[in-house]
């Protein structure tokens, strides 16, 4: 045995990170996030508002963690590519990373959990319009959230209340197209846009009184005002790391203080202004300082996309059949099992191979 042969040591950066072959842990994350979600929605789905996750250390909901931490991975990986590829390679990865999957998911729910479980006749449901409009969620921004007869006694009739983020991040997409086009994406241009953006948010919030129950409006269709403007925040600050890589260190000292700065600014009224960076460099730290052996998991692939895709309307179909009457607990451990099955042959049967063919295609 070579006793001079050392452990890899972590890495200094976050550049250092991303070149080394050490792997990271991405993956394990956005499944965590997906999961975190279906886990948090269980409470409003059964009539049980107060969730176990509820405003954790002041700042959201298990769910809204969960979606921050996609955003997050999102800004700094997407921000990667459109500087890496040609706009056409770019369009090309993002399109065949979300709308096949998006696309025979929103088909299930229109074409089998909805005939299977609705309350009208199934002639009746299929001849209503609604029920092929539905299908029009594959455009990203024509979601549409209600079947006719599905779901409609639950306490939330929502077929599938988590796809609201993907117009928004589909949204950021596109402007980080923009924003390379016009040479925003360079290291004093992106903290300007994030600045920018830490001040919009802030005026939405302290002057005009924006909240969860008054959004402001649409940016764009589907794309609300005040979520899309908090996303944004996520999404910039992992821009941002991309684009500082070299400089960002990942050190467990600063990942500390990241810590203890979430925990004193719930107390101290300072969490509007810490909360997006520390909760974002935790974030990046986990994905990328040691990697989590991830063994099985890396043998099924990345099932987190389907996994969110999924989990709302499994989680309805389980209330629907179990009467609407079910603890958030027992609607969680009766969820996860088929939503990752689901996740799984999303991967392996739709996402994988397109991704796959874009690869053959563009470069």
């Amino acid at each position: 045995m070579d006793q001079d042969r050392a452990a890899p040591s972590a890495p200094a950066s976050i550049a250092e990170a991303m070149a080394s072959r050490a792997g990271n842990n991405f993956d394990l994350l956005r499944i965590f996030a997906a999961l975190l979600v279906l886990l948090s929605h269980s409470y409003p789905l059964s009539g049980h508002g107060n969730e176990i996750f509820s405003r954790l250390l002041g700042y959201d909901t298990g769910g809204g963690y969960g979606v921050a931490i996609f955003f997050v991975i999102s800004g700094f990986l997407v921000t990667r590519s459109v500087q890496q590829r040609s706009t056409l390679a770019y369009l090309a990865s993002r399109a065949a990373r979300i709308v096949p999957a998006l696309f025979v998911a929103l088909a299930v729910q229109a074409l089998v959990i909805g005939p299977l479980l609705t309350t009208l006749p199934l002639g009746a449901y299929l001849r209503a319009g609604d029920s092929w409009g539905f299908l029009h969620g594959t455009a990203i921004f024509y979601q549409h959230d209600n079947l006719p007869g599905l779901f409609t006694h639950l306490p939330v009739p929502a077929v599938n209340g988590s796809l609201w983020t993907i117009p928004v991040e589909v949204f950021y997409y596109l402007r980080l197209v923009v924003f390379a086009t016009l040479g925003l994406l360079r290291r004093l241009p992106v903290l300007v846009l994030f600045a920018a953006a830490a001040a919009a948010l802030g005026y939405m919030t302290v002057f005009l009184g924006l909240d969860w129950l008054h959004q402001g409006g649409l940016m764009v269709r589907n794309v609300p005002l005040l979520p899309s403007a908090r996303m944004a925040m996520f999404f910039l600050f992992g821009a941002c790391c991309w684009v500082w890589r070299d400089r960002v260190p990942l050190d467990p000292g600063l990942a500390i203080v990241a810590a203890i700065l979430l925990v004193i600014g719930q107390t101290g009224g300072l969490g509007g202004v810490i909360y997006y960076p520390c909760f974002g460099y935790l974030v990046l730290f986990i994905a990328l300082w040691r990697r989590i052996p991830q063994g099985l998991y890396r043998r099924i692939g990345d099932i987190s996309y389907g996994t969110y895709l999924y989990a709302f309307p499994v989680q309805q179909a389980v209330l629907t059949l179990a009467g609407g009457h079910l603890r958030p607990t027992q609607l969680s451990l009766l969820a996860v099992p088929p939503t990752l099955v689901l996740g799984f042959l999303s991967w392996r049967l739709i996402e994988a191979p397109a991704l796959a063919w874009r690869r053959r295609g563009t470069h």
